[in-house]
C-alpha cells in the first residue's frame, strides 16, 4: 500500500474522530445531554442508525443535526472503500509472503501437480463444465 493510500486512511480517520467530538461536543452543550449520551446519539446519526430513543429538542440542534448528518455520512461512506483497500492490499501481501516462505517452497512441486491436475479437466469448447451450451445450445440431459 502505498504511503498516499495509508495517509488518506489516517485523513479519514481523524475526519471521523473530528466529527464525533464535534457533534459529542454540540449535543452536551446544547442539549444538556451526559457526554456518554452525546456520543451515542452523534455515532448513530452519522452511521444512520438512529435508534430514536434521543432526539433534538431546539431548533438550532435540529439545523445543526441536518448539517451533521451530511457532513458526517459522507465521511463514514467515503471511509469504507478505503478500509477495503487496506484490507485487501494487506490479504495480497500475505498471500505473497506465504509464496514466498520456506513452507510454500517445500509445498511447491504439489501445487504444480495440482494445477496441472485441473487444467486437464477444462474443456475449451466448453466454458460452462458439465453441460453442452456451447456445442448445442441446450443443456445435457
Amino acid at each position: 500500500m502505498t504511503d498516499r493510500a495509508k495517509r488518506k486512511i489516517v485523513y479519514v480517520f481523524i475526519a471521523v474522530l473530528l466529527t464525533l467530538g464535534l457533534g459529542t461536543w454540540f449535543y452536551h452543550k446544547l442539549e444538556g445531554w451526559s457526554w456518554v449520551d452525546s456520543l451515542y446519539f452523534a455515532a448513530s446519526t452519522i452511521t444512520t442508525v438512529g435508534y430514536g430513543d434521543l432526539s433534538v429538542t431546539h431548533d438550532v440542534s435540529k439545523l445543526f443535526t441536518v448539517l451533521y448528518m451530511f457532513v458526517g455520512i459522507a465521511i463514514v461512506v467515503y471511509s469504507f472503500p478505503l478500509m477495503g483497500e487496506y484490507y485487501v492490499e494487506r490479504r495480497m501481501q500475505v498471500q505473497k509472503r506465504l509464496e514466498e516462505s520456506r513452507f510454500a517452497k517445500i509445498l511447491q512441486p504439489y501445487d504444480k501437480q495440482v494445477k496441472h491436475d485441473s487444467e486437464d479437466n477444462i474443456d475449451d469448447a466448453n466454458p460452462l463444465p458439465g453441460t453442452n451450451h456451447a456445442r448445442h445450445g441446450q443443456p445435457k440431459r
